[in-house]
C-alpha cells in the first residue's frame, strides 16, 4: 500500500493502546507500508498483515 496515497489519522487512545499491548511504533509503521486493506465497518479502514512480532515487557 503507497501511503502517500492517504491522509492517515492514528488516534492517541489506539496509539497509547498499542504501546500497553507491547506493539512498538517501528511495527506500527511497518504495517502501514507492508499490510493489507481491509473494509472495517461503514467509513473505516483496517490495515492487517500477518507477521507481527512484538515487544515483550
Amino acid at each position: 500500500m503507497d501511503i502517500n496515497k492517504y491522509d492517515i489519522e492514528i488516534k492517541h487512545h489506539a496509539f497509547k493502546q498499542a504501546l500497553k499491548r507491547g506493539i512498538s511504533p517501528d511495527l506500527i509503521e511497518n504495517t502501514l507500508i507492508n499490510g493489507k486493506v481491509k473494509r472495517h465497518g461503514k467509513n473505516y479502514i483496517k490495515v492487517v498483515t500477518k507477521s507481527a512480532i512484538r515487544l515483550k515487557l
